[in-house]
């Protein structure tokens, strides 16, 4: 994270972890929340291109619904988060 973005975090707390397609391949994920942010300096490699867009939470969790974020870990790591912050209230 801090490399891409320049963020690092005081604690990581695991929210959960798939196989991401175990019919095609052995890809297995891990994700996080990231709590405790401060920002740094970010340090991409050299044939990376970043565009860093920061947004509400509450926005992310729309984008997901919306079908804007089609990344299936990133929509796996969203709504979770949003179903252990209800569950939480």
């Amino acid at each position: 994270m801090e490399e891409e973005t320049g963020l690092s975090a005081s604690c990581w707390e695991q929210l959960g972890e798939a196989h991401l397609s175990n019919s095609v391949t052995d890809e297995f994920a891990v994700w996080y929340v990231a709590k405790g942010l401060t920002q740094g300096e970010h340090h991409p490699e050299g044939t990376e291109e970043l565009r860093l867009r920061r947004v509400p939470f509450s926005h992310a969790l729309e984008m997901v619904l919306a079908g804007e974020i089609t990344d299936a870990l990133s929509r796996l790591a969203i709504t979770q988060y949003e179903l252990q912050l209800r569950r939480q209230k």
